[in-house]
């Protein structure tokens, strides 16, 4: 066990001790993935474990738990969905000829608020973890707020661009459709 600077006992990780401060260096450490088009990503899937984790972290906030032991796994969840949704949508705005692109932005979209919503209660509202009284916590969770919002910004116009981009397939007439049933 190391005494952490903040007052706090923690079991040491990967060769150093652990402080609250860890979980904002470990954010900013990981790496943003750009898939290949030879490379699958499943964005469907990633956006649904993605709100599970955030449906976790809001369900950890209406119970009664031990901010000792769920603190500094919670800001690091935080950390890991921010970094997650940045590579996402990344991804996504990539990958233009992934077929479910629109549907897949508007699923983003809904995921980017429900972290936005978990980011508000963390900040202004009292929960079980005293988040409010301490701003090694505070600023990093300021920051991923502001990078929230510009992201959902992003997802906005990407969401309208979507629907109101014109279909590049040609639109077969009610003469030639007509025609074609008859053969």
């Amino acid at each position: 066990m190391v005494k952490a600077p903040c007052n706090r006992t923690m079991q040491p990780s990967a060769g150093y001790p652990r402080t609250r401060c860890n979980w904002l260096i470990e954010h900013k450490k990981m790496p943003i993935v750009i898939y290949n088009m030879s490379r699958h990503c499943n964005f469907e899937d990633n956006i649904f474990i993605i709100n599970m984790r955030i449906r976790v972290i809001r369900d950890l906030l209406f119970l009664d738990a031990d901010p000792e032991l769920f603190l500094d796994k919670t800001l690091e969840d935080v950390a890991f969905i921010n970094k997650t949704l940045e590579n996402l949508l990344g991804n996504l705005t990539i990958n233009h000829r992934y077929i479910e692109r629109d549907e897949q932005f508007h699923n983003l979209a809904e995921t980017e608020w429900r972290f936005q919503a978990i980011l508000y209660k963390l900040l202004n509202e009292d929960t079980v973890f005293p988040i409010k009284t301490d701003p090694q916590i505070i600023e990093p969770l300021k920051a991923i707020t502001k990078e929230t919002v510009e992201r959902r910004k992003t997802l906005e116009k990407l969401c309208i661009n979507e629907i109101d981009k014109p279909t590049a397939e040609p639109v077969v007439s009610v003469d030639e459709l007509s025609e074609l049933l008859k053969a």
